[in-house]
């Protein structure tokens, strides 16, 4: 009991950091841009991923393929990542970790369109039975009050999850041939990389050099813990544990978010809001339930 107890924490914690990281988030968008924030924590995660790889003595060398693939996943998770801090500034972060639970769905839909993955009927369903919470949600229980420019920060979540499928999708495709670790620590590198022009003439360092304790605690959580511990944990969930198992737990993560944002930010936590977010979780454990064969 004591050995599941201990299997179960791993994937628990991935989902916990993960949860927690709407809130870290939104709170430093108060006082840094998105460019700052991710480059910090990017860097941190690169950070702490390598120190893994050497203490596992993972093999790190890159194949051309393999360098452009990983390359391609960057910009991809820098696209996403851009729109999704971006909406961020405009809604709530328990609004986007409801959201957010969405990108099942949009992995399913990517999944059926590029890898031919069958959907059932009941898949389908599901699918409809969440965008309509997500509706709901946006338009805070009343679907005549949904309105793309009103409700903009919402949309550009949504938008992130489908842009997580095609991440998802591209990772898929190309990191499939070398380790995990690996590929995480290539594409951490090369966002890092990539933003660091933008940090040094956007004078991000000047904003880093300003911050408060409190906001090197939030990104050093960002970087260490849900960039770098939590995907470690993840990973290794994956190879003590049934997939179906572990994937469950993706669930859970939208109620830590909006526990975490009202306990830490002071969120309301409305009836409307609960009784919304159920129906997209509902909905999304619908569309992912056993696929036709």
């Amino acid at each position: 009991m004591k050995s599941n107890l201990i299997k179960y924490s791993k994937p628990f914690g991935a989902i916990f950091f993960w949860g927690v990281s709407f809130v870290a988030t939104k709170e430093l968008l108060n006082v840094a841009d998105l460019f700052t924030i991710v480059f910090l924590r990017f860097s941190l995660g690169a950070l702490f991923i390598y120190s893994v790889a050497v203490l596992k003595k993972i093999n790190l060398s890159l194949t051309k393929n393999q360098f452009l693939g990983t390359l391609l996943l960057a910009i991809a998770a820098l696209i996403h990542l851009g729109i999704q801090l971006t909406g961020m500034k405009f809604t709530t972060a328990s609004n986007t970790g409801w959201i957010i639970a969405t990108s099942p769905i949009f992995i399913s839909v990517v999944g059926f369109i590029i890898f031919k993955e069958k959907l059932s009927l009941l898949n389908a369903i599901g699918m409809i039975i969440a965008f309509f919470g997500v509706l709901l949600l946006i338009g805070n229980g009343d679907l005549n009050n949904v309105d793309m420019l009103k409700n903009k920060g919402d949309f550009l979540v949504l938008l992130s999850a489908f842009t997580w499928a095609i991440y998802s999708a591209a990772n898929k495709k190309f990191a499939m041939n070398m380790s995990q670790t690996a590929a995480l620590l290539y594409v951490f590198l090369f966002i890092s990389l990539i933003l660091a022009p933008i940090f040094m003439f956007s004078k991000g360092y000047v904003i880093a050099l300003n911050f408060s304790f409190k906001y090197w605690l939030l990104i050093l959580f960002l970087g260490f813990f849900t960039s770098g511990l939590a995907y470690i944990l993840w990973a290794k969930a994956l190879q003590e544990l049934p997939s179906n198992k572990v994937g469950s737990f993706i669930y859970v993560e939208p109620f830590i978010t909006v526990l975490a944002s009202a306990f830490f930010l002071g969120e309301e936590l409305t009836i409307n809001s609960f009784i919304c977010g159920l129906i997209i979780v509902i909905g999304v454990i619908l569309s992912n339930s056993q696929k036709e064969e």
